[in-house]
């Protein structure tokens, strides 16, 4: 799943890169509560404010609304064009502005969404030379800061960071980094406990955001290996806006868990023609194999391979570590430790480390997997049951 971030089966939270600010559509949908619905809408303001970009040429604001409204669309979408589209709006908004001006948080959130880490602080530094920052923006620096010290394995680093977030200007996004700290450490509980915080901080109907606390709810029960709670979860997120193919295929895979595996097969099939990932045709294959259908398996193993092949070349950075997971089932053991070294090396998380622990044993090559795991557990990550 490309949304922020996750990979499929992987019990992390779903800001996958988990997460940073959840991001949803613009507008509050308090009278549309579907999919289809939020997505004509976002396409609606999306519209709308590349007319007034247009209009306006020299309002570098104008395109990173623009750009923004893009970057959101593609955690709706999954799809990464609409990635490429926010990008192009932020070239020309940094094209329009005065130097060490322009969008530089909304930069430095792309390039945190595409595992693009070295790029992000760059322009959290820019930013924080201006002249006028306030407390909600100095916040949100500190906070986006923990969420790469995250994801490269700093663990006391990033709850520094959020603590600070916290009480500089309090956020929903720097709780649930706190929440998440307690996750990665095997806090479930505690996870729990934080997610609800969050909840609290949620004002009004706000049904995007319900629908992400209650999928997160879902992946912390995944990850104890309580898939009926799990499953009670997405529907419960479901109910907040139907129809998401990201909450769909969290029920898939739960499902198939609970060992109804053609109605997952089924469910997974037409999410893949929704969206065309990749990780979503790995789990076709997988479920094909499963129930009897090697021949079958085997043609959707070649379609995901294509599929993370052609990521890969657009945006290798978010690409290999969704990419590894299937070349560790599938691939040459040396493609799979190529992408798992690349992996870690972006983002030296516990999981990235674990995850590369597994290619040097596919590999056989069992003193570095050793050592992989070594530094997996020094983060202080705890692995899902498995």
């Amino acid at each position: 799943m490309w949304l922020g971030l996750l990979a499929l089966g992987c019990a992390a939270p779903q800001s996958e890169p988990p997460p940073e600010t959840p991001s949803f559509a613009p507008a509050e949908e308090t009278s549309v509560g579907t999919y289809d619905g939020a997505m004509r809408r976002l396409d609606e303001d999306i519209r709308a404010a590349e007319t007034r970009a247009m209009t306006y040429e020299s309002a570098w604001m104008r395109w990173d609304e623009v750009a923004g409204l893009w970057a959101q669309r593609a955690k709706w979408s999954g799809d990464y064009g609409d990635f490429a589209k926010a990008e192009d709006a932020y070239a020309v908004a940094f094209a329009i502005a005065p130097e060490g001006s322009g969008p530089l948080l909304g930069r430095a959130s792309l390039n945190y969404a595409l595992h693009r880490l070295d790029r992000v602080e760059p322009d959290l530094a820019t930013f924080e030379k201006r002249i006028l920052v306030d407390d909600a923006q100095r916040a949100e620096v500190l906070r986006m800061r923990a969420d790469v010290a995250l994801q490269r394995g700093q663990m006391d680093e990033a709850a520094s960071l959020y603590a600070d977030a916290m009480t500089l200007h309090p956020s929903l996004a720097a709780r649930f980094g706190q929440a998440q700290i307690q996750w990665w450490r095997g806090d479930y509980d505690g996870a729990l406990a934080g997610i609800d915080a969050c909840e609290e901080m949620v004002k009004g109907a706000q049904r995007s955001m319900r629908m992400w606390l209650d999928l997160q709810r879902g992946l912390v029960e995944l990850a104890r290996k309580n898939d009926d709670a799990a499953l009670a979860h997405y529907h419960d997120a479901d109910a907040h806006v139907s129809g998401h193919w990201l909450i769909r295929e969290h029920i898939a895979e739960a499902t198939a868990r609970l060992g109804r595996k053609d109605e997952a097969l089924a469910t997974y099939q037409e999410i893949v023609l929704d969206t065309y990932n990749p990780e979503f045709v790995d789990a076709v294959a997988q479920l094909l194999a499963e129930t009897g259908d090697p021949k079958g398996a085997a043609q959707w193993e070649v379609w995901a391979e294509a599929g993370f092949a052609r990521l890969s070349m657009q945006y290798p950075e978010a690409a290999a570590g969704h990419a590894l997971k299937h070349f560790l089932h599938y691939g040459d053991p040396a493609r799979a430790v190529a992408l798992a070294e690349e992996n870690a090396a972006l983002r030296p998380n516990g999981e990235a480390l674990l995850l590369l622990a597994k290619a040097y044993d596919h590999a056989g090559r069992p003193d570095d997997a050793r050592e992989a795991r070594r530094r997996s557990a020094a983060t202080g990550w705890v692995a899902p049951a498995p």
